[in-house]
């Protein structure tokens, strides 16, 4: 990169200025004044120098066939990755999350800043999207700048600070809770009622529960070892677990087996790939069981019953590694979600300490 580096003093001050030519070979200018006339004041005007010098190198030095690329164009590129590593169903949630983003399609990246984000999260807002939603699909743009950073495409992600949203709080049920909503459930329909049970006191995750074969189901545990899914062509069929540690045998209550072996014995409908559920798509644990939840005075997410089995088993004093064992999840996002739970923990301590010194 060609520059020049001239300092004068201006105002009873050093100003800094730093001349230099840009990817169209222009030159163009970046000044800053009001360092003191002093030795700190002129080695802080250099730490500035440098630091400009390192962010015009690292702009300068993007491939010309990136320089006026827009934020829609590098999706596409993006998108084309999503498609040889992730699921049908990832590749859905980015095109959903692209319709709330549209607006910043045809800004170019060097140029997307900050504000034009926070328009699109304001304008999902007055469209009245849940706070888990607009969290999501923010989640996703992230993704994308992170990775356009990753190419040096552009310096940093705009998406990364001031963003205002709420990042949603999940609802755990007390145990009484739990034991309400699951006899509720019970009495409307036996196979939800073994989907909320496999969630709430085995902590499976949605698409878990609907991969399991009966051979999955032992007197003392449940072997997780596969998914059901939607794939790239919109069928439906097993797939592979989320991560490595969704691999895990989950050991279950005598009462649990018991409930399983009932339902296998009275209710079990015919299905040819020897699963507990029949449901061909997700759709019955994702929209219908919530709906029912909502219409009995629960306002939770299916999700939310493997949050229920978490709290409870941190509650009871489980250590954190076991927990994530259990439920197949890392122990640093564990403590990063459940540290409210800890919280409330040592607010009881505190309590009890009182009451016995």
């Amino acid at each position: 990169m060609d520059y020049n580096i001239t300092y004068r003093q201006k105002n009873n001050g050093i100003q800094a200025i730093i001349s230099y030519k840009d990817n169209t070979g222009k030159w163009k200018q970046k000044s800053k004044q009001g360092f003191e006339n002093s030795r700190v004041g002129k080695k802080k005007a250099k730490e500035w120098v440098a630091f400009i010098l390192k962010d015009l190198e690292d702009s300068i030095n993007v491939a010309d066939e990136f320089i006026d690329i827009t934020f829609k164009e590098y999706y596409d590129l993006y998108i084309k990755h999503v498609d040889k590593v992730y699921s049908k169903a990832t590749h859905d949630l980015y095109e959903r999350t692209m319709k709330y983003f549209k607006d910043i399609s045809d800004i170019e990246l060097k140029n997307l800043k900050n504000i034009h984000i926070q328009n699109c999260v304001d304008d999902m807002y007055l469209k009245k999207l849940s706070n888990g939603s607009i969290y999501t699909y923010l989640c996703k743009i992230n993704a994308i700048l992170n990775s356009a950073v990753e190419n040096d495409i552009i310096n940093k992600n705009p998406c990364k600070v001031k963003v205002k949203v709420k990042k949603p709080d999940k609802t755990a049920l007390t145990t009484f809770e739990l034991e309400k909503l699951l006899n509720i459930v019970k009495n409307i329909d036996i196979h939800y009622y073994i989907a909320c049970m496999l969630a709430s006191k085995c902590g499976l995750r949605r698409g878990e529960i609907l991969g399991l074969t009966w051979d999955n189901i032992k007197p003392d545990y449940i072997k997780v070892d596969k998914q059901w899914k939607q794939n790239k062509d919109k069928s439906w069929g097993f797939g592979t677990l989320k991560t490595n540690n969704s691999y895990r045998e989950v050991p279950i209550s005598n009462n649990i087996y018991k409930d399983l072996m009932y339902y296998k014995r009275e209710f079990k409908t015919i299905d040819f790939n020897n699963r507990l559920l029949p449901y061909i798509t997700n759709t019955p644990l994702s929209k219908t069981l919530p709906n029912i939840f909502r219409k009995h005075g629960f306002d939770i997410s299916f999700h939310e019953l493997r949050h229920t089995y978490a709290t409870i088993m941190i509650m009871q004093g489980l250590d954190f590694k076991t927990v994530a064992d259990l439920i197949g999840d890392d122990v640093t996002q564990l403590n990063k979600t459940y540290s409210h739970v800890t919280d409330e923990m040592r607010n009881k301590a505190r309590e009890t300490i009182k009451n016995i010194f």
